[in-house]
């Protein structure tokens, strides 16, 4: 056997999880299309699956050097073989020396792989990095606006407080009044969807006549921007046009990005597209973390010709499921690009905790996670603050609780104790009385049950297992004493975008009296079907921290695994973490946290070359 056919026998054991069998069945069709033979077969082959196995992982393209590192560092001591066959494969892959029927260079329109330096992209990929780097560079640029910062500092009751020149709040706003690609990161908290509000009624005061889409990547994420534009209103004070300002911001409705631009689970072809584009001047997007490459390629390109564009997102969240890091990759970007003399920068960075100030400790320790980089740090944190015993407030909620508790160890006795003392922090399970009949009490009505199902959540790393989404909502639902799949009091989360309901991914609602009821677009007003009308469901009193992104709860109790498991990065715990307004339960052992935290997601692009080439050649890329 040769050096090439071993390293594909090792590549392609299912024991080593470096490729999956849809990986090796894109190999195999690379290599027939050009019809290999021999050792160089064997070399594109692993070529093709591992670049697969990347995108399918959530890289944009594959970086060879990294990739070969990352498995020689994996590799026995003794596999004198594989290491000598693996340098080898490495070197012809970066002299692009394996067939250029089947790697072609930029610009090639037939070879189903790109190389393009020490990067592999699949096709499409790398069509897409392209579309994404030349239309936002078209798109930034300055804009006019004749909003001075006494005015921004003068028209909502937030600003009172604080000058201009110490509040990144209102100076978001001026930048992004002054920028046609405008970029806010910032935590949960910190005044995103505040500064949103105020970019919006000072637009519309300058054209009212403004068309403005509102949209992000899940139905819940899209409503709640909405919610929280609508809800600044009460606080505008001196805006111009106050009246009709107000009645375009309580026009606006929130859409998911795949029914802004047309998608349905069938087709990956948008109904609006470059050649017939969305009719908004203004496209705004919230919890751009959590968009992928492809759909933000697709968003570009559906732009009409002078529309803008504001990105809002958290930089240090869980990135999109699919391939793409867009939120922390523009800001990279964007922050480190030199600004001309007279003009704003695209992006801000929010730092503030508003929401949370009352958890001290929660908003101490996440701060300094966030400001970590590469690999390691977690010593440095304020591990001490994770023992917050916190307290009740004058409104008989608890406050300040961030403790780190040990995980129950196959006593199921002991983790219904652990989510007992979590839920009697809520005021109406504070009481004397079985925590059923509390529960049943307060679901009292349909906007009672439904804020109560909202206010305390379980956040899990993973769907199976002892400590996952599945085996927690069981226990929960005995606790509950809920025996019927769609008991009173019962949350629900929808799993599936539905055009017939309108209920998309992520959207949750609660059961009530054998309906299922979700919260629609007017405050305190509920759509209800019968469960035979729902698209795919399930009970949502725990679910992963990947679907709680874009919402916030009172109560969270944070729940990971025994064991290590590959998802287990900083963006999950910072994720789960800050996804609490109050209080904040961990149940982990603390060396597997501190692991967890000190494994950042790396995800392979070369989106940041494109948007900064002048850095990308000063590096040597």
């Amino acid at each position: 056997m040769s050096g090439f056919e071993a390293l594909k026998e090792y590549v392609w054991a299912p024991e080593q999880g470096l490729t999956r069998e849809i990986d090796r069945q894109m190999a195999s069709m690379v290599v027939r299309r050009g019809a290999y033979a021999g050792e160089q077969a064997s070399a594109l082959a692993v070529l093709a699956a591992v670049t697969t196995h990347a995108v399918l992982d959530g890289h944009s393209c594959l970086e060879v050097s990294s990739w070969a590192s990352q498995v020689r560092a994996s590799l026995p001591e003794e596999s004198v073989t594989l290491r000598v066959a693996l340098d080898e494969w490495e070197r012809r892959v970066l002299a692009h020396e394996l067939g250029d029927e089947a790697v072609g260079q930029d610009g090639s329109q037939t070879c189903p792989l790109l190389q393009v330096g020490g990067r592999v992209y699949l096709h499409r990929l790398r069509g897409y990095e392209l579309n994404v780097a030349r239309r936002l560079m078209q798109l930034d640029g300055p804009r006019a606006s004749w909003v001075t910062p006494a005015q921004i500092h003068a028209c909502h009751e937030y600003f009172a407080g604080t000058p201009y020149e110490e509040d990144w709040q209102q100076r978001a706003v001026y930048q992004a009044l002054r920028r046609r690609l405008s970029v806010v990161t910032g935590g949960p908290g910190t005044g995103k969807t505040t500064v949103l509000s105020l970019i919006l009624a000072w637009r519309y005061v300058e054209s009212p006549s403004l068309s403005v889409a509102l949209c992000a990547p899940t139905g819940k994420a899209a409503q709640r921007m909405r919610n929280a534009v609508t809800g600044a209103i009460g606080g505008l004070r001196e805006l111009p046009r106050r009246d009709e300002v107000t009645a375009a911001l309580m026009g606006l409705s929130g859409w998911t990005l795949h029914r802004l631009l047309g998608l349905n689970e069938t087709s990956d072809v948008p109904r609006f597209h470059a050649d017939h584009p969305l009719p908004y001047d203004l496209v705004v997007v919230d919890e751009c973390s959590m968009m992928s490459l492809q759909l933000f390629s697709q968003l570009l390109s559906a732009l009409k010709p002078g529309a803008e564009l504001l990105l809002l997102g958290d930089k240090d969240q869980l990135t999109s499921v699919d391939a793409g890091n867009i939120m922390a990759e523009l800001y990279a970007s964007f922050a480190s690009r030199p600004v001309a003399r007279g003009e704003c920068p695209a992006v801000t960075r929010l730092v503030r905790n508003h929401r949370s100030k009352a958890n001290a400790a929660l908003c101490a320790f996440v701060f300094r996670m966030a400001e970590l980089s590469g690999a390691g740090g977690s010593a440095e944190l304020p591990w001490e603050r994770l023992a917050e015993p916190g307290a009740p407030s004058a409104d008989g909620c608890w406050t300040g609780r961030c403790q780190l508790r040990p995980l129950p160890d196959k006593d199921t006795a002991a983790m219904e104790a652990e989510m007992t003392a979590a839920l009697r922090l809520l005021p109406p399970l504070a009481g004397d009385g079985e925590l059923w009949q509390l529960w049943r009490r307060a679901a009292s009505s349909v906007d009672a049950a439904y804020r109560l199902t909202e206010a305390f959540k379980v956040l899990c790393a993973v769907r199976e297992g002892r400590y996952g989404v599945l085996t927690l909502n069981a226990v929960l639902r005995q606790m509950l004493h809920i025996k019927h799949p769609y008991d009173t009091g019962q949350p629900i989360i929808v799993t599936r975008n539905d055009e017939v309901t309108g209920l998309n991914n992520g959207d949750t609602g609660v059961c009530f009296g054998g309906r299922i009821y979700f919260p629609s677009e007017r405050e305190g007003v509920y759509r209800s079907f019968v469960p035979t009308e729902l698209p795919s469901h399930e009970c949502a009193f725990a679910m992963t921290i990947h679907k709680s992104q874009g919402s916030g709860y009172d109560n969270v109790l944070m729940v990971l695994p025994d064991r290590f498991v590959p998802v287990l990065t900083r963006e999950l715990v910072y994720t789960g973490m800050t996804r609490t307004k109050r209080n904040l339960t961990i149940l982990a052992p603390e060396p597997l946290l501190r692991e967890a935290i000190d494994r950042p997601t790396l995800r392979w692009s070369g989106l940041q070359d494109e948007l900064c080439p002048h850095k990308a050649q000063k590096l040597g890329k």
